[in-house]
């Protein structure tokens, strides 16, 4: 048999014996309730914006709108973009979840665990996940003040042993992902049992619903009063309330900024850095119009 016959004999027998075919892959990308966040909280200010240009009297007056429409509808655009580039692979050797800034990846081999609470949903790895990134995932993740990881979570992020999948939990319970991990970790099957769970509401849940809440009645009930109190009045209520809250802000940041320098996290130290700066400048801006 000669050279060539014989390179094709080996080609023909690999393709019928499956070697060397790639392995199954599919990607999920954020559930669809979740990539719908960026429009639902920043549309509403970029179509006002541009709906008060539109009647606005004075040249300048109609400028500054069309750039606030313009600054949330960049805004709207940088967020779609995040959202689109982030992404989960499941393969038959492993996972690997792709976001900006970070890509942590293992084989199943490796995850031992599923945490299936609704709203922390993440694998749980035996030893520190591959990939770049995990240390950033864990600093900001101590920045979050909105509880989306629970203590025991925030541990094996700090350990680089979470792979956290909240943002594509939909794909569980709406789509293949399930099936498809069951079938290439079936050792995980006991846990995946349980995404459909009711989410549980914890005391930090119900205090946040109902800080909203006021927050929310008390803008509604306070800005009529303000505006037939005159422009005057509008100008003390907000500096005095800025001169409380932005020193606040400065100290959470500058303690953010510390805890980013031992956690060796250098982007975010340089944004907690700044964060912190302009929170000491507007603290004086303000506290200097009361005083004046």
């Amino acid at each position: 048999m000669t050279t060539a016959a014989a390179t094709a004999a080996t080609r023909s027998a690999t393709a019928m014996t499956g070697i060397n075919k790639p392995e199954p892959k599919r990607t999920y990308h954020v559930s669809p309730w979740r990539s719908m966040w960026g429009w639902v909280l920043f549309l509403p200010f970029s179509m006002a914006c541009a709906i008060g240009a539109l009647f606005a009297d004075k040249p300048d007056d109609r400028a500054g709108l069309w750039i606030g429409a313009l600054a949330f509808a960049l805004v709207i655009a940088g967020l779609m973009t995040m959202i689109r580039r982030a992404r989960l692979e499941i393969r038959r050797d492993g996972l690997t979840l792709r976001q900006i800034g970070f890509r942590l990846e293992a084989p199943w081999t490796d995850v031992i665990a599923f945490h299936a609470n609704r709203g922390h949903e993440g694998f749980i790895t035996s030893k520190p996940v591959g990939g770049r990134g995990a240390n950033t995932l864990a600093a900001a993740a101590s920045l979050d003040s909105y509880g989306i990881y629970d203590s025991d979570q925030m541990n094996l992020l700090d350990e680089h042993r979470l792979i956290p999948i909240e943002a594509f939990a939909w794909h569980l319970r709406h789509g293949p992902m399930r099936a498809q991990i069951i079938e290439y970790a079936p050792h995980l099957a006991k846990d995946l049992a349980h995404a459909d769970d009711k989410r549980v509401r914890t005391p930090f849940d119900r205090r946040a619903v109902w800080m909203t809440a006021a927050i929310i009645a008390a803008s509604i009930a306070v800005i009529p009063v303000l505006i037939m109190l005159g422009e005057r009045v509008q100008m003390i209520v907000f500096d005095l309330a800025y001169a409380i809250v932005d020193p606040m802000l400065a100290v959470s940041s500058a303690i953010a900024t510390w805890q980013m320098i031992q956690r060796r996290s250098w982007l975010f130290t340089g944004l907690m850095a700044m964060m912190t700066l302009i929170m000491i400048g507007w603290t004086l801006v303000h506290w200097g119009r009361l005083l004046a």
